[in-house]
């Protein structure tokens, strides 16, 4: 028998206030974990606060409920900031997160990460909000979600360099292959969630240096 834990609609991690209130956050996150461990994106959590420069614009791609986001623009004072997620049911989670810490300028997107036009299949994971992917191979409910691309985001919203924050749920090899040059000339610090050889091999050719992991996260510096 599941035992269900009666918790206040907010909590506090960092001096951050999260809605708890979404019924597939309760489904993903321990209970026990967020408000007494105070457990949430470690690594990328870690690798921010480490390494990250301060004043600078901040994408983040895959941004679940907006935390890390949040986390950034509190200890990093970010400028432009660009929260993209592709989940439509996370949306009223990541404003009313937004809201409850007065924070006005971060811009929040349902869109999913491709280079492809127009509206692309979404999967919302049966197995929890982290597996959620536009690749075919994850069993869930399907949801169609209008595409943007890095470029298209530079474009619409005027930005120039930026610090990248990725976990898109294996959709990350598209965005290396598809805008490797943009991401060699615009892109100062990424920090990516994925554990394909393959991919790091590119990244440190094309002249990003590894700075960090904690697996499965990684952070590259742009030395281009």
């Amino acid at each position: 028998m599941r035992i269900k834990l009666f918790m206040k609609p907010v909590t506090t991690l960092l001096g951050i206030k999260l809605s708890l209130e979404n019924s597939q956050v309760k489904e993903r996150f321990s209970h026990f974990g967020v408000r007494f461990g105070k457990h949430w994106e470690d690594p990328e959590r870690d690798l921010i606060l480490r390494y990250l420069p301060t004043g600078e614009d901040f994408i983040d791609l895959g941004g679940c409920i907006g935390f890390v986001s949040l986390l950034a623009r509190k200890f990093k004072h970010t400028k432009k900031h660009i929260i993209v997620e592709g989940n439509p049911s996370l949306m009223g989670t990541i404003n009313r997160n937004l809201a409850l810490n007065n924070e006005k300028d971060i811009i929040p997107l349902n869109r999913v990460y491709s280079k492809k036009k127009g509206k692309i299949d979404f999967i919302i994971s049966d197995t929890g909000l982290g597996n959620s992917s536009v690749r075919g191979k994850v069993q869930g409910k399907k949801v169609r979600v209008k595409a943007i691309s890095l470029k298209g985001i530079m474009k619409t919203y005027k930005i120039k360099r930026f610090n990248l924050l990725c976990d898109i749920e294996g959709n990350e090899e598209e965005l290396i292959e598809s805008e490797i040059e943009l991401l060699k000339k615009y892109c100062n610090f990424l920090i990516i969630d994925f554990d394909i050889p393959y991919l790091r091999g590119k990244l440190i050719d094309e002249g990003f240096r590894l700075l960090d992991e904690n697996k499965p996260v990684c952070i590259f510096k742009n030395e281009n």
